[in-house]
């Protein structure tokens, strides 16, 4: 089975290349991304530690990637066009770099291979039970993740985000 692994990266290069060799199996690639924000060589020389790495690719667009900022869903779809412009995978595993798998990588394969024709995408109702009172305003309002002057430091702890209308 032809998987391509997706994983978005920003810190921690060992970890990421244990979760990489964990789920290397024959048929599977990877291409990762690395927030513009840090420097890639750490990520590329954790790879090379262990190995070829004719099975991995590095991003070729990077994007500077924010926590709740637009710019997680900017770098995944240009991942995926990546992606896409080297042939059609069979699946494609969207991850982060701070995942790793319970599973053995052939467990991985043999399920999705046993699911040809199911897309898992995992939702919930909103807001989620454990959410603290106000979390909401995460979604109900503006939040300038991606434009961190007008946020930082000059705008009064998020008068911005305050102020901006409601859906």
């Amino acid at each position: 089975m032809r998987i391509v692994y997706l994983i978005r990266a920003h810190r921690s290069p060992q970890q990421v290349a244990r979760l990489v060799n964990a789920l290397r199996h024959e048929g599977a690639r990877f291409l990762i991304h690395i927030d513009r924000k840090v420097d890639e060589v750490p990520f590329r020389e954790a790879m090379a530690e262990d190995g070829p790495v004719d099975d991995i690719r590095f991003a070729q667009r990077r994007v500077v990637m924010n926590w709740g900022g637009f710019s997680l869903v900017a770098a995944t779809l240009s991942c995926m066009r990546e992606i896409l412009a080297g042939g059609t995978p069979e699946r494609i595993c969207s991850m982060s770099g701070q995942d790793y798998p319970l599973i053995s990588n052939a467990a991985i394969a043999d399920y999705l291979a046993r699911q040809p024709d199911t897309e898992f995408i995992s939702y919930g109702a909103m807001p989620p039970a454990f959410w603290p009172p106000g979390y909401m305003s995460r979604i109900e309002r503006y939040n300038f993740y991606d434009w961190a002057p007008l946020v930082w430091p000059d705008n009064t702890n998020g008068a911005i985000s305050r102020r901006a209308p409601y859906r």
